[in-house]
């Protein structure tokens, strides 16, 4: 369906209407999930109208819930009136210029704000989950998948061990940053389970991601290392799971059971899959949840109800045939 445009038809305004400005709550740089509220000023007179446009896209909130419009009326001021746009939990979609168009006697006025929203890091950890037994050596890499800063300067790196800042070096842990960003922790054995977490900041925004390293007794068995479901799933603890990333061209994390047969046996379970989304429907999706787009009420609903429906009977599908090209 070929999409349309709005184009604000500005006028000369009449002494009596007016835009008088357009602000944000917040100055600078929007962090990703953060709330936002544009103001828009005018005056006119009763009858004047307010729509909002991003892009030149009329801002449509039929269906979405993270975004409300208000009209308010200056108590202290004639004819003073101020239209807002907040936006409740800031996404990267919502990046871009915003303009209030005023209507009045037939004559629009339009002014514009342009709103820069910035991600989190994007940070990768590998690998996700470890069993390793007494003794045994190991490393954790951290990078941000992005590159070498941010929108404001670099990028800072730390660990936690347990939920504790970890120094540089210990007895038995040290860490140090990897060109061009990211770090690498070295662990010399351990001799019980522990959980590590990597922070990742600039002066704006942080990330962490988290790897649960289990330790493995001599007399405890666990699940052998396999190549199954077109992935490699390593020697694993019993009763643990082990993560991993979706395949190619999917997001979100893979994990697998390894369980206990008998009380005493250990064997691998099936495969959850169900967190994997793919890309391209993943974008179609958030194009119709930010609603900038000009689709009809009915339209926008068919195609809600499109996805759900194919999410739904996937997941289904892939649960019971342990199937991995998950296609949601």
């Amino acid at each position: 369906m070929r999409r349309k445009w709005f184009r604000c038809n500005c006028k000369v305004a009449t002494i009596r209407t007016k835009i008088q400005s357009v602000d944000i709550n917040q100055p600078g740089v929007i962090r990703e999930n953060d709330e936002f509220i544009l103001s828009c000023v005018a005056r006119g007179s009763p009858s004047m109208t307010f729509r909002w446009f991003k892009d030149g896209t009329f801002v449509n909130l039929t269906f979405t819930r993270h975004k409300w419009i208000k009209l308010i009326k200056d108590p202290h001021v004639t004819d003073q009136y101020t239209a807002l746009l907040a936006v409740g939990t800031a996404r990267k979609y919502d990046e871009g210029k915003f303009t209030c168009q005023v209507e009045d006697f037939n004559i629009q006025q339009c002014k514009s704000k342009f709103v820069k929203v910035k991600r989190p890091p994007l940070v990768k950890i590998e690998p996700m989950s470890l069993t390793v037994r007494k003794g045994q050596n190991f490393t954790v890499k951290c990078v941000t998948l992005e590159g070498n800063g941010g929108i404001i300067g670099k990028y800072t790196y730390s660990w936690t061990k347990n939920k504790e800042l970890l120094p540089v070096r210990t007895d038995s842990e040290r860490y140090e940053t990897l060109y061009p960003a990211g770090t690498i922790l070295q662990v010399f054995g351990i001799e019980k389970d522990v959980h590590f977490s990597c922070l990742v900041q600039d002066s704006l925004t942080s990330s962490e991601r988290s790897i649960q390293v289990h330790f493995l007794d001599k007399q405890v068995h666990p699940c052998s290392n396999e190549t199954k479901y077109g992935l490699i799933w390593p020697e694993t603890a019993p009763d643990t799971e082990y993560v991993q990333e979706c395949p190619k061209d999917y997001s979100g994390i893979i994990s697998r059971k390894c369980m206990l047969r008998d009380g005493k046996t250990p064997a691998w379970g099936a495969p959850d899959f169900s967190q994997c989304t793919g890309e391209f429907l993943r974008k179609v999706y958030e194009q119709f949840q930010f609603n900038y787009r000009t689709k009809s009420v009915k339209e926008s609903a068919e195609l809600r109800g499109i996805h759900q429906d194919v999410k739904r009977e996937t997941f289904a599908f892939c649960s019971n045939l342990m199937c991995w090209n998950v296609f949601v």
